[in-house]
């Protein structure tokens, strides 16, 4: 009997000391998981939009197919996960964000550690007999890890330059200021423009048109207007990492059709047709389609290290009116900001018709305008935003900030 006794106590010291050890490793894993360096994603996208013209009936959807893009897109990092159509245009959603591809134009923008400006010369090669490019933008935020960048982007300068090179601009010929850059040479126009601010951000835009021919008619281009987001709450994230999607839905785009209506993106331009893709452990991607003319886009890296989320639209409704542009921005971008809450914000606008001035609102509750600028008579806008800090304001502020979107 006290044979067995000493055995039983045996056996529940083991137990004890298996379950002490046992919570020992386990602590000592989740330390070394908190202690393992985190692994940063480049949220911030470089963008190229180009114009083209025809030369003859080929177009830039029929000329270029989807397995030459898959080349192309394979030469600056990227592959294309989904791709959905309308009359006229050709979305692809990439592994690195988008490409939105018509007739005449095209916008792709990327993300991480692509190389996008890799993409020019087989553009140039695969098009050089069929169209003509009568404008290119390259535009980009500033990176949060500059130094993970491909050498062609680590510095705005080094991507100046390869510019230059691939438009045969020379440098000498351009008169530079601190802000901006415009160049002339046999009828080209070059514009460089680079803006920063106390608060950490920049934005840095590249313009190249082409000489305008005497017979060309003048052609009205879509105002493209983003939101760039940083700073995001983790419960507002939270919606876009996998571990919180139900595990009896698909991965990838059924996952990403959940999230998309979870968290209300599916409310910010009605009618958008959505191919939405849920990355793997966290990231989100969309393309929208806007009737047969139009795109949205949506990219999120939800890490809180390196939270950033961008909105981009070409759509602005059915408005003429510039009092009706400046409201439907206006309440776009609460929608835009509602979904997302972010600490900080930039509202980036490309206005090529620069006649319709549309205007970025000094304040929007709760955050407050801490840097704007403008080029070009109204080419190139940016705008940076803040959560206000908690202050008294007199009647004259209060009344400033509520004026929104207002023209002069």
């Amino acid at each position: 009997m006290t044979t067995m006794i000493m055995m039983q106590e045996e056996a529940n010291y083991r137990k004890e000391e298996n379950i002490k050890y046992n919570m020992m490793m386990m602590k000592e894993e989740e330390e070394e998981e908190t202690n393992k360096p985190q692994i940063h994603f480049e949220g911030p996208e470089k963008r190229l939009l180009i114009w083209y013209k025809k030369k003859e009936k080929k177009t830039l959807r029929t000329i270029i197919n989807k397995e030459q893009w898959v080349d192309i897109l394979h030469r600056i990092g990227c592959e294309i996960l989904s791709v959905q159509s309308s009359k006229n245009i050709d979305a692809y959603v990439l592994s690195e964000s988008s490409l939105f591809v018509y007739d005449e134009f095209m916008m792709i923008k990327t993300c991480g550690q692509t190389t996008l400006l890799n993409i020019l010369e087989p553009l140039k090669r695969m098009t050089k007999n069929t169209m003509e490019m009568t404008r290119c933008l390259f535009s980009r935020k500033n990176y949060l890890e500059a130094e993970e960048q491909h050498e062609m982007h680590k510095t705005w300068d080094v991507e100046k330059k390869i510019l230059d090179s691939y438009f045969e601009v020379q440098t000498n010929e351009c008169a530079y200021s601190k802000q901006k850059t415009k160049c002339k040479k046999k009828g080209t126009i070059k514009i460089a423009t680079s803006h920063e601010n106390d608060a950490a951000d920049a934005w840095y835009t590249y313009q190249w048109e082409a000489p305008k021919r005497k017979d060309q008619h003048k052609k009205e281009y879509p105002i493209t207007f983003e939101v760039l987001m940083h700073d995001l709450p983790e419960k507002n994230m939270a919606t876009f990492f996998e571990k919180n999607v139900p595990k009896n839905i698909t991965k990838g785009t059924q996952q990403g059709q959940y999230v998309t209506i979870k968290s209300g993106i599916n409310n910010l331009i009605k009618g958008t047709h959505i191919d939405p893709f849920q990355f793997e452990p966290c990231g989100y991607s969309m393309n929208g389609l806007i009737g047969n003319d139009h795109y949205s886009t949506i990219h999120i890296t939800p890490e809180d290290f390196c939270s950033y989320a961008s909105f981009e639209t070409n759509y602005s409704g059915k408005n003429n009116d510039v009092h009706a542009l400046n409201a439907f921005y206006k309440k776009l971008t609460s929608k835009v900001l509602n979904v997302f809450a972010p600490g900080r914000f930039m509202i980036t606008m490309y206005n090529p018709n620069t006649e319709k001035r549309i205007h970025i609102p000094p304040t929007m509750k709760p955050y407050q305008l801490i840097d704007q600028h403008s080029w070009f008579n109204g080419l190139v806008h940016v705008a940076c935003y803040t959560k206000q800090r908690f202050h008294k304001v007199n009647d004259d502020e209060e009344e400033e900030k509520e004026s929104f979107f207002e023209s002069t």
